[in-house]
C-alpha cells in the first residue's frame, strides 16, 4: 500500500516539475515574440 507521504511527495514533484516546465515554455514563447515582432529598438533604420 502506497503511504500518504509518498503521494503527498509524489504531487509536490509532480508540481515542480511542471512549474519548471511550464516557465521553460513561457520563456521559449516570450523569446519567440521578441524576435518576431519589431519593437522600437528592433526596427531597421530608414535613410
Amino acid at each position: 500500500m502506497i503511504s500518504r507521504r509518498a503521494v503527498l511527495a509524489a504531487s509536490v514533484a509532480l508540481g515542480a516539475v511542471t512549474t519548471v516546465l511550464g516557465r521553460a515554455a513561457l520563456a521559449k514563447e516570450e523569446r519567440i515574440l521578441q524576435i518576431t515582432s519589431p519593437r522600437e529598438n528592433h526596427q531597421p533604420r530608414v535613410g
